[in-house]
């Protein structure tokens, strides 16, 4: 079982090389969120970008590409038929089909997608088409895609966050690696000991250790850390209130700080 480090001479002299450390338990709020918003972010994204392949194939981002050079020619629709039906008519989405004329005195044809099924065969419309591609064109104010541009901006926010949540806890990470290889040893007193019943990760609640120590002439320190049991079997916290157990400080801020475990540096702890 880990066990928190009782003695200082225990504790390699800095720098240390530090075998082990759990960092998913140092954060795991964050680490699950950044996660989850990267997973559902890479697979809204690519579910999105599919849908839009296969409602104009060949184009990408076919909305965005009318929405830069586009040009304008009236139109006339010619059909309209349901193309996917959502959890309520409010859902559903419509292909609209059209033709219009080009500048060389020909007609082609067209489709787009709208929400509301409010045309109607030989109404007119106002076509955007690119001047270079006319097999590329909407009616205004519809979709040249069965997703429309807004929602595609849903993946992008949600890897954004993911990606704070990530960068946070590397940070997170990097000063936990640099407490434990470069830290200041001292003996702490444990003063209150807790279950945290407010996170749980894999049915287990982390302890949550408060201590006190002496970084120096300015006074005592009081520190807080929380350690996951490794079994679901373990009822009990490693150590009581009023055990000393050997913490990591750094000198230039004491409220840098973290009980130092076997695991940290005995590599039979892997």
């Amino acid at each position: 079982m880990d066990r928190p480090i009782v003695n200082v001479q225990d504790v390699p002299r800095a720098p240390r090389s530090v075998f082990r450390r759990n960092l998913w338990h140092q954060a795991p709020g964050m680490w699950i969120c950044g996660l989850v918003f990267t997973i559902l972010a890479v697979v809204s994204g690519l579910t999105l970008l599919i849908i839009q392949w296969i409602a104009r194939p060949g184009f990408f981002l076919a909305d965005i590409q009318l929405d830069r050079a586009s040009i304008i020619a009236e139109g006339r629709v010619t059909g309209l038929k349901l193309s996917s039906t959502g959890r309520s008519r409010s859902g559903d989405t419509y292909r609209v089909d059209f033709t219009f004329p080009l500048p060389d005195g020909s007609t082609t044809q067209g489709y787009s997608f709208l929400k509301r099924p409010d045309l109607q065969a030989g109404d007119p419309v106002t076509i955007e088409y690119l001047p270079d591609n006319p097999t590329l064109a909407r009616i205004a104010g519809t979709y040249a895609a069965a997703v429309p541009t807004p929602l595609l901006w849903l993946p992008v926010s949600m890897g954004s966050v993911g990606l704070f949540f990530l960068i946070l806890i590397r940070f997170r990470v990097q000063a936990l690696r640099r407490l434990l290889s470069e830290g200041d040893t001292r003996l702490a007193k444990v003063t209150d000991i807790s279950l945290n019943r407010r996170l749980r990760v894999n049915g287990i609640h982390p302890w949550r250790f408060t201590y006190r120590f002496q970084a120096g002439p300015s006074g005592a320190s009081e520190g807080q850390t929380q350690w996951f049991p490794t079994d679901r079997k373990m009822t009990q916290p490693p150590i009581s209130v009023g055990d000393q157990v050997v913490i990591l400080f750094l000198r230039n801020h004491p409220d840098h700080n973290t009980i130092a475990w076997a695991s940290d540096f005995d590599a039979t702890h892997e």
